[in-house]
């Protein structure tokens, strides 16, 4: 599970330490990736400070969920890079969630009993966790450099 964050409190840092210290899932590794010194001393949580594009591509590769606890920048960049490489977002909800939000492209969570609950569910239902990473890495797939050049060229035309 990873998280891209800050130290920026609407960026939700403090939120994650909540899930980290509080949940019940055996076995679960957090990444935090931040530009920021962010130190959490939890045993099951890693910090990555990406020097290049490569190492940040390179953590987001070693997850399978990517946790996003922003409350204000809605479907953000980092869930689209994730999801390019097929790892599942999971997210609390925030208004700017709704221009991009379905089932198949982000759970969304209320609090920590929440969050070990749909991990769960994800996990162990008839819809496995390799139909989702699959269906995510489709649907970020109309974000390519492609489409947003001829996107610009639309509008000034």
């Amino acid at each position: 599970m990873c998280i891209v964050t800050s130290a920026q409190p609407r960026k939700g840092y403090q939120q994650f330490l909540e899930i980290a210290k509080n949940s019940e899932l055996k076995g679960v590794n957090y990444t935090v990736i931040s530009q920021d010194d962010l130190d959490s001393k939890l045993q099951n949580v890693t910090h990555v400070k990406p020097r290049s594009d490569n190492e940040y591509v390179e953590a987001l590769k070693k997850c399978h969920f990517i946790l996003s606890t922003s409350t204000f920048e809605g479907f953000g960049l980092p869930l689209i890079e994730a999801m390019a490489l097929g790892v599942v977002p999971i997210a609390f909800y925030n208004p700017g969630m709704d221009e991009y939000n379905s089932e198949r492209n982000i759970t969304i969570i209320n609090d920590v009993m929440d969050f070990d609950k749909k991990i769960t569910k994800i996990l162990n239902e008839k819809v496995t966790y390799i139909n989702i990473s699959n269906s995510v890495i489709k649907s970020a797939s109309v974000f390519t450099t492609q489409n947003f050049y001829f996107s610009i060229i639309d509008k000034i035309q």
